[in-house]
Parts: C-alpha cells; sequence; structure tokens
C-alpha cells in the first residue's frame, strides 16, 4: 500500500485562527506557499515551491497514486488539494495523525505530540520571522526579499513538519484504533456549515457591542478601575461584603437584595462578565461567501470522544427562556430593529441589563434555515439517564423510564414535595443541571455550582434525595472505585469487566512515549485512554496525564461520568452516520446529543420520522438502551 505524508504551508490576508480554515481557504488571496511531501518507504522529504509553471505537476501525479494520504489536521490539507490542486480526491483516502494523537491521550498540536511521543523528528521551532515572511502579509522592506538561506530553512521547517507526521503514523498505528468512517461524517458536516442569518447578525452584533461598552463604563466610573474578578471583589470588600472569589456566583451570594445600589453594581457585572453576545461577532468573523459557517467542530474534541466547538462555540450557546420558538424569533428580531444602537446610551442600567440578556439568550436564533428550507431538529431525550439505567439495572431508574416518565420531572417531584404532574417547566429546568450532577456522584458543593441560588440546606437536601432514588447507580460509582484499587492495579494487561451490565473492560498497557495507560473499552469496541495511569503522590485515589499535560484525578464516579459520555457520543456518532445516507436530509449541526438537518420545506414530513427513527434506532451493540427522541421543525434555531 502506497502512502504519502504531506503538508502545507500557505499564505493569506487573512488570519486563520479568527476567521476559521474554511473562509481562510476561499478568501481571494490564499494560496500554496510550498507542499512537504514523502512515501512511507524514503527517509527524506521533498518540498516544492509555488514557483514557475505547474510547480506541482509530480505531487498531483502522486496523490493519484497514493492509497493514502497522511496529514497533520488532515482536514485542513485535504481542503487545500481540493481547492488548489485536484477537487475530487475521495475523503476516504486521507487519514489524519492529529485525531490519532488525542484518542492516543497525547496533545493535537504536532510540536507537542511529538515531544510527548519522544519521536526522532521533532517540529523546528524558532522560525516566527519566516513564517511571518512567507504566510502572512508583511512589507518586504521590513523583512527583507526572499533569500536563498530563508528558503532553505523554511524547506527544512517543512520537511520537518512532514517526517514528524510519518513517525507519530508508525508510532500510533499499531496502539490506537481510528472509525474513520465517523471522521468522514464529521468532515461532511464541517465542510457543508452552518446557516447564519446575516444582517441579524450584524445588528445584534452592534447593539451588545453599544451595550456592553456601556456597561463597561458604568462599572469603570463605579470601581474606579477596570472591571475583573480581582478589581470587583475588592470593591465589595471595601464595602464590607466578603466574597469568597470574583466569581459571579460568589459575589451574587455575597450581596444582599436589600442592597439596592451594590445588587444594581452586580447586575452590570454579570453582564460585563457573560460572553454569549460575542458569538455574534465571531459568526461575522468566521461567515463565508454563503452565509455558512465552516469548520465548528472539533472530532475527538474531550477525553471521552464527544465533539468540542472551534470558533462559534455552538456547544455553549443559551438557552432561551421563551415558551415557543417562533415567539422568541420574533421578539428578538422586533428588538433589534426597533432599538438603534444609540439609544442605549439613554437607558437605566437596569434596562441595560435587561437588554444585554435578551440579545444573549438570541445567539441560536442568528442559525436560520436559507431560503426555501427548514430544520429538522431531533434529540435522544434524557439519554444520560437511559445510559445510566442501561449500565447499572437501577430498579427505580428503570421503572421511571419504562413507564414513560420525565427523569428530571420525578426528582423535581421529589424535591419540591409536590405531585409529579403540579411540577412547573422552571422547577424541572432548576433540577436538571442537578440530577446530571448527581448522576456521577456530585455532592453538595458541585449542586452550588450548577445551580444558582440554592442554599447548602437544600444543596445536602437534594444530594441525599437522589441517592435514596437510586441506590443503585450510587453503588456503581463504588464499584468502579473498588475495581480501580483491587483488580486494575494490580494485574498488569489484563482485562478486567467493569461492575456494569453493559461489556465494558478496563486494562492496563504499557503505553508509547513511556508509562503506563488505563485503557476503558466501550461497548462499541471504542477505547478512552488516560495516559500515563498512575497512583495520585496524596496516597488517595488515581492520576494520569490528560492531553493537555495537565495532571488529572479519576475515580469511580467520574470513570462512570466518562463512560457514560462516551457511550452517548457513539450513539450520537452512529446516528450521524446513519443520516448521512438520507438522500435530500443535510446534517447542518449537533449539540451533545442533538442533531440538526436542513431539509427542503416541502418535503418536511416527508423527512421528519426518517430522521426520529434514526435518531432512536440502536447499533448491533447498544440493544440493552431504551432510547427515545423528540423532532421539531423551525425556521430559526432554538432550544426550548
Amino acid at each position: 500500500m502506497k502512502t504519502l505524508y504531506l503538508d502545507f504551508e500557505t499564505y493569506s490576508e487573512l488570519d486563520i485562527k479568527a476567521v476559521g480554515s474554511y473562509k481562510y481557504l476561499e478568501h481571494p488571496s490564499t494560496r500554496i506557499v510550498c507542499v512537504g511531501y514523502t512515501w512511507n518507504d524514503y527517509s527524506e522529504a521533498i518540498v516544492t515551491w509555488n514557483s514557475g509553471v505547474n510547480p506541482f505537476s509530480d505531487f498531483i501525479q502522486f496523490l493519484h497514486e497514493a492509497d493514502v494520504l497522511v496529514a497533520h489536521n488532515a482536514e485542513f490539507d485535504a481542503e487545500v488539494v481540493r481547492r488548489f490542486l485536484v477537487p475530487d480526491i475521495p475523503k476516504g483516502k486521507w487519514r489524519c495523525t492529529m485525531v490519532m494523537s488525542r484518542i492516543a491521550g497525547f496533545p493535537g498540536k504536532l510540536s507537542r505530540a511529538a515531544g510527548a511521543v519522544g519521536l526522532e523528528h521533532q517540529k523546528m521551532g524558532g522560525i516566527d520571522r519566516l513564517m511571518q515572511k512567507f504566510c502572512t502579509p508583511q512589507v518586504q522592506q521590513q523583512l527583507g526579499f526572499d533569500t536563498q538561506a530563508d528558503i532553505d530553512l523554511f524547506s527544512r521547517y517543512c520537511r520537518f513538519d512532514v517526517l514528524a507526521c510519518r513517525d507519530l503514523y508508525y508510532a500510533l498505528s499499531g496502539v490506537v484504533s481510528v472509525d474513520w468512517a465517523s471522521w468522514v461524517t464529521h468532515w461532511a458536516i464541517n465542510a457543508r456549515g452552518i446557516p447564519i442569518d446575516e444582517g441579524f447578525c450584524e445588528a445584534a452584533s452592534e447593539l451588545s457591542t453599544c451595550g456592553h461598552d456601556y456597561v463597561a463604563d458604568r462599572l469603570y466610573r463605579a470601581l474606579g478601575r477596570k472591571p475583573a474578578p480581582a478589581s470587583m471583589k475588592a470593591f465589595l470588600e471595601k464595602k464590607g461584603y466578603r466574597p469568597e472569589t470574583g466569581g459571579i456566583d460568589d459575589i451574587r451570594r455575597a450581596v444582599p437584595d436589600e442592597d439596592a445600589e451594590m445588587k444594581e453594581i452586580v447586575d452590570l457585572y454579570e453582564v460585563h462578565q457573560e460572553k454569549s453576545t460575542l458569538k455574534y461577532r465571531v459568526g461575522l468573523d468566521m461567515l463565508c461567501t454563503d452565509d455558512r459557517v465552516r469548520g465548528s467542530y472539533m472530532y475527538e474534541g474531550t477525553q471521552t470522544g464527544r465533539y468540542s466547538s472551534y470558533g462559534l462555540q455552538i456547544h455553549n450557546m443559551k438557552k432561551s427562556d421563551a415558551t415557543s420558538v417562533k415567539a422568541e424569533a420574533l421578539a428578538i428580531k422586533t428588538r433589534i430593529d426597533a432599538l438603534e444602537p444609540h439609544e442605549i446610551l439613554l437607558m437605566n442600567s437596569e434596562a441595560v441589563s435587561e437588554r444585554m440578556k435578551a440579545l444573549g439568550e438570541g445567539v441560536r436564533h442568528m442559525i436560520r434555515a436559507p431560503k426555501g428550507k427548514r430544520l429538522l431538529v431531533s434529540d435522544m431525550s434524557s439519554i444520560e439517564p437511559r445510559i445510566t439505567l442501561a449500565l447499572t439495572g437501577d430498579p427505580k431508574l428503570h421503572e421511571v423510564i419504562v413507564g414513560g416518565h420525565d427523569v428530571y420531572k420525578v426528582f423535581a417531584a421529589a424535591f419540591f414535595q409536590v405531585p409529579e404532574d403540579q411540577v412547573l417547566k422552571n422547577q424541572r429546568d432548576f433540577v436538571k443541571p442537578l440530577v446530571l450532577g448527581f448522576n456521577y456522584g456530585g455532592g453538595i458543593q458541585a449542586a452550588a455550582k450548577v445551580s444558582k441560588g440554592i442554599s447548602s440546606e437544600g444543596a445536602k437536601v437534594a444530594v441525599n434525595a437522589y441517592r435514596a432514588l437510586y441506590p443503585v447507580v450510587a453503588g456503581a460509582w463504588k464499584g468502579l472505585d473498588d475495581l480501580l484499587r483491587d483488580r486494575v492495579t494490580g494485574a498488569y494487561g489484563v482485562d478486567f469487566p467493569a461492575p456494569l451490565k453493559l461489556p465494558v473492560t478496563l486494562c492496563l498497557k504499557s503505553w508509547v512515549g513511556g508509562g503506563v495507560a488505563l485503557v476503558v473499552r466501550l461497548p462499541s469496541g471504542r477505547e478512552i485512554v488516560y495516559r500515563e495511569f498512575r497512583s495520585s503522590e496524596q496516597g488517595f485515589g488515581y492520576v494520569y496525564t490528560s492531553r493537555e499535560g495537565k495532571v488529572a484525578s479519576l475515580y469511580g464516579s467520574k470513570l462512570f461520568n466518562n463512560i457514560v459520555q462516551g457511550i452517548a457520543y457513539d450513539l450520537l456518532s452512529h446516528s450521524l452516520n446513519e443520516l448521512e445516507r438520507l438522500p435530500r436530509v443535510d446534517t447542518v449541526m449537533h449539540v451533545h446529543d442533538e442533531v440538526v438537518c436542513e431539509v427542503y420545506t416541502d418535503e418536511v414530513f416527508e423527512h421528519a420520522l426518517d430522521v426520529a427513527d434514526i435518531m432512536c434506532r440502536n447499533p448491533s451493540w447498544a440493544t440493552g438502551i431504551l432510547r427515545d427522541a423528540s423532532i421539531s421543525v423551525t425556521k430559526r434555531y432554538a432550544k426550548l
């Protein structure tokens, strides 16, 4: 099998970190500077510069001849090939060493991954001047004209990148297994893009900028310095209040409602610290010429394999308080149309705070289906409790889910001591983060962190209520703790089944780069890797080295959390693959356990049931998970 390793260096007037790779590549100023490449049986790499007539003709031939194409962050290099060289290279030919590195528990960045794995070829440093010279707009008189010495040094840098990529591929190929079909699906969704209402975005961005400036100026005059957690904490201490930190939750707890003057400043500070409205600006910065934001997802973005966001950060958009998508979208649109930015300066602090809150809640609505289309939104209902049931077999949880009850309403009824059918929406919303935290061993401190306004006594009551309601779930945490302590650490290289109903196994293995890794194999066969797994220096519990190189703790309830999250990702990944096979249904987004598909308006009902069916359909390894899904149709995206 012929494997071609490659790496492009490109020039553009745009900053790729600010606009994302897709907008960067579509800009007319963007071009290839050079490409480095080598074959799997070559010891050296070749660098071809973009000069002369048909400079890449040999390389283009190699692209066709190769059975496999390998790059670090291959999605970018593949898009370079598609846009500038060969438009029809099959996505299935590509492999990405960044994905492999992250799966193996190493950093995604090539320089850090090469160092952590201990590769022969390391990424060269000390060439910032040349990166500026060859890859960004600069005044040539400041940097000097191209010299052969600079070209040779930059070529050497490019060669080292290619060889480091090849070394990393060799080192990890026999260590990790990658579902490349799911990665191709991820790539297709990234390339398809999220439809954005540009006019809505521009108006909201202008309003939020004006409002934020007003708030910053008002706080500066009150505090006497730039508003920040440290300055806010110091200011309140001078007023006789003692917040534990400068975080908004601690500050709110420290200032009583009776102090109206301080309460107004706290409200403004909360608005100042809220960053949701910045997404309007980010959306505009990343917007491609066809009004879509592309490249929003990072594959294998977290320890468990679940996605993380890039740029627009769509995983942490605020939830709307509206009772209907249409009403909220209309309300936000009306507010934007009716209000001129300068009018904010004439408002009082409370009105500005309300305006900024409304803009923050309206962020989701900048995502709008194109003309003639609608968004089909489908969510895997209560998927984490359902996976928890499949893993533990808790009889009470089984009774709740099989009986068709809402897990969060059941707990709200127990917590607020009201009948289940009288639980209000705000009560359900209040306990939902508590239930999700308690599901993974969260205690009083965790309750206070995730639920604003809960008292210490209320947190204690909530913790006890959950553990009394689902004792078998709590037993699963202890079972994993016991396995870590008594069996895994004493039996090197042997698989042990976790004390769970679904097939989950744990194993210690010697790992590339040195040390030992704890490898957790999920029911799907996919593995979660905890690199450099070891006993904590504090004498209790265990730690591992995270992808970022930090020491992270591991214990039974956290491991249970990771297993549930990992299975949730596997279910989502399976659904995304299935959705890609539906004709005339384009998945444009997914947020945690929810997918958003774009369909033609006159075909909505034709496709709605198919989408919902896929979101309920289990792969063969997940037959014990009782899945359910919701489906809705909307013009603008919202989460109610």
